[in-house]
């Protein structure tokens, strides 16, 4: 049982982190915008993008750390994202004097690892 508890809390990790990543809300935001523009009227039935997203409480402090980490990317060459500075996460760990740190960057990997698969998948080839 405790197994199937970490496998969901990581998947929900990974869909905050792509959430993030991807634009989100944003998205949701240009692409009505963009039907009501163009005078498009969706079938009945249809789901447009969600505009928010529902954190589970005990993923609430991985996500909100993740977030707060948002201008700490290592970025190299043309603009490649390589990954979290983790010299700034552990910086961020002492000032807010977190306890849980290995859970908490245990999480913070699972976001960051699907922050760049999404970020990979969105830049033009």
């Amino acid at each position: 049982m405790v197994r199937a508890d970490h496998r969901r809390q990581k998947k929900k990790l990974i869909e905050a982190a792509r959430w993030w990543a991807t634009g989100g809300a944003a998205q949701a935001a240009q692409f009505s915008a963009d039907c009501a523009a163009l005078n498009i009227q969706l079938p009945a039935g249809f789901e447009q993008p969600a505009t928010h997203f529902v954190v589970d409480p005990e993923n609430w402090d991985t996500v909100m750390m993740f977030v707060s980490l948002s201008t700490q990317w290592r970025i190299v060459g043309m603009g490649d994202v390589i990954g979290l500075d983790y010299a700034a996460v552990d910086a961020v760990f002492r000032i807010r004097r977190i306890k849980n740190r290995a859970t908490l960057f245990e999480g913070l990997q699972v976001m960051e690892e699907a922050a760049l698969a999404a970020f990979r998948e969105a830049k033009p080839k």
